[in-house]
């Protein structure tokens, strides 16, 4: 990528700087103080959004705002695309390109942890997780499908996230299984725990459930006939107290038949008088023989009255005094008015005084008549039921017989209900630990399982393979670059440590310069942003700065840095040649002179 032109205004040490980058490599050098850093910072603060030297807050960014000016601003194009920001301001846009912080400001790889450092590398190689690879190469190494397709959309946020994330599902598996167990866990001890398990006879248990069905039946058998005695028994002591009831009625009964036929004859008299009272009082209505009898008699009577006699055929005439019969007829009617009194109301006032009290007199003997009928039928039903047979005997011995032999099958039962319930209970425990030690068992599967992952995602599994493949490519450009260079070669270890010669954190200013020029080329390199921006070059001694220039115009001869920016001091302003342009900045603006003064 080519950086195109660099504009700054009022930022930090820089009072105004607009400069042409014409030439693949362009030196910026001034004095302390002069703006360089600056520069530096502006460059990074445009293309990253990311604030130069700690600055935070809205109010620390008016900090960067230079002494001299009222705003600040910086614009870089790159590849003809500008991106600018200004203080104070909203932050501009920048572009999408994850190595350019690196390339920007080289020491910036050598300081990130190595977590962060081997999750770039992978990216910036290519040789990062490709979750199909990587679950092929799991189930290779033995990992459980189930959970590697669990954490595979985890690797999105690096190995050792995922890794962490497998060691702590470990810890809950320990955990589980310590809950399960009531024990601290451990593997070898998990490797074998069985829960403590009661012996139980399953063979006694079933012939227990065989003597239960067995008792069951025969108990029903007893308690049924048990039952039927008992009911036997009720029903003869119910016969006996009735046939006991019923002979005092029965007892009773030439006495109630006697008092019948007394009562019934006295009811007789009384309906008789009652109607005859009923005649002689004119309150009974005249109907029957005797009174159709009486009516025909009054009917000659009249007849006699009104005639002299009977004429016979000759015509001659009887008179009715000559004829006998007259007077029995008039002797009868005088016995009917004597025995029922003449027709018509009150025609006897003494019958009619009487005729309530016969009337009352006549109803007490038909009640009492009828409670003597039901007096005597309840007698002879007495007698009648004391004639049927008794019901069947029953001793108590026989009771209480079938109620021992019931007793005994009881108790028996409850025995082997017991037994039967211990046995159980056991058998329950024991399955109960048998599912105790097979559910721990499973977590401590579980455990190892979760281990298996984390070992495999750990960096010195799966990541250091795919490390393996990302480190030979970058490795191989910083040891060609250093060949070019002639300086030490660096080298990013296998735990992402870098060295040259010896550690990274060992080396003198100077050779830390070396090391972070190359890695930061390297990484140009390898994503295609063949750009740099180098600043405190002039750290190196006058040879490695030119061993720098050199090794810089020769990769810009290759095509492989399209922009680099070094910022530092020198003691003369090279030539043009095609690939190099320097520019002075002194107090914070380009200064037309071609000489350094001495540094």
């Amino acid at each position: 990528m080519k950086l195109n032109r660099l504009s700054i205004d009022g930022l930090l040490a820089v009072q105004h700087l607009d400069v042409e980058l014409s030439t693949p490599i362009t030196i910026l050098a001034g004095r302390n103080m002069a703006g360089k850093t600056s520069t530096a910072d502006a460059i990074r603060v445009a293309l990253t959004g990311e604030l130069p030297r700690g600055v935070r807050t809205k109010e620390q960014q008016q900090q960067l705002i230079n002494d001299h000016a009222s705003a600040g601003s910086v614009a870089v194009v790159l590849d003809g695309a500008e991106y600018h920001r200004t203080f104070p301001g909203k932050d501009g846009a920048v572009p999408d390109l994850p190595a350019l912080p690196f390339v920007l400001a080289p020491q910036r790889f050598a300081a990130i942890d190595p977590d962060a450092r081997r999750t770039f590398l992978f990216a910036l190689t290519k040789c990062g997780a490709n979750s199909k690879a990587v679950k092929a190469r799991m189930l290779e190494l033995g990992c459980d499908e189930k959970l590697v397709d669990a954490v595979l959309p985890l690797l999105r946020s690096g190995f050792p996230e995922t890794s962490e994330h497998a060691k702590a599902k470990a810890r809950d598996a320990k955990a589980e299984w310590k809950g399960l167990t009531g024990e601290t866990y451990g593997e070898k001890k998990a490797e074998t725990w069985k829960a403590e398990a009661p012996a139980f006879d399953a063979d006694r248990l079933s012939a227990i459930e065989e003597g239960l069905r067995g008792l069951e039946t025969r108990i029903g058998i007893h308690t049924q006939s048990l039952g039927a005695l008992r009911e036997k028994a009720r029903a003869y002591d119910a016969d006996q107290q009735a046939r006991g009831q019923r002979q005092a009625q029965i007892a009773k009964l030439p006495n109630l038949r006697t008092k019948l036929a007394t009562d019934e004859e006295e009811l007789a008299k009384w309906v008789a008088e009652v109607a005859k009272l009923e005649q002689r009082a004119g309150a009974a209505p005249r109907v029957g023989l005797v009174h159709d009898l009486r009516t025909a008699l009054l009917g000659y009577q009249t007849l006699m009255d009104r005639t002299q006699g009977i004429v016979d055929a000759d015509g001659a005439i009887t008179d009715w005094a000559d004829i006998k019969e007259v007077d029995a007829a008039e002797a009868a009617l005088v016995a009917y008015i004597k025995e029922f009194g003449n027709s018509g109301a009150a025609d006897d006032p003494e019958a009619a005084l009487r005729l309530p009290e016969a009337i009352a007199s006549r109803d007490l003997c038909t009640r009492t008549v009828a409670n003597d009928k039901r007096d005597v039928a309840m007698a002879e039903a007495a007698a009648a039921a004391n004639e049927t047979a008794m019901p069947e005997v029953v001793k108590p011995d026989d009771i209480n017989t079938v109620s021992s032999v019931l007793d005994k099958l009881k108790e028996e039962r409850t025995g082997l209900q017991q037994e039967r319930q211990r046995i159980a209970a056991a058998q329950t425990a024991a399955a109960q630990a048998d599912k105790k030690t097979k559910d721990a068992a499973a977590r401590h599967a579980d455990v190892l399982a979760w281990l298996k992952i984390a070992d495999t995602l750990s960096p010195s599994g799966i990541p250091a393979e795919l490390l393996g493949a990302a480190l030979a490519p970058f490795n191989a450009r910083i040891a060609a670059s250093a060949a070019a260079t002639g300086w030490p070669v660096p080298k990013v270890e296998d735990d992402m440590s870098i060295t040259a010669r010896r550690p990274y954190a060992l080396l003198s200013a100077s050779e830390q310069f070396r090391v972070d020029v190359l890695l930061a080329e390297a990484i140009s390199h390898l994503s295609g942003l063949r750009l740099l921006v180098v600043d405190a070059f002039d750290v190196l001694d006058i040879p490695a700065r030119g061993e720098l220039l050199n090794w810089l115009q020769d990769l810009a001869d290759a095509g492989e840095i399209d922009s680099a920016v070094l910022l530092g001091t020198l003691k003369s302003i090279p030539a043009d040649d095609g690939h190099i342009r320097a520019h002075w900045i002194d107090a914070g603006e380009i200064s037309k002179s071609a000489q350094l003064q001495a540094a």
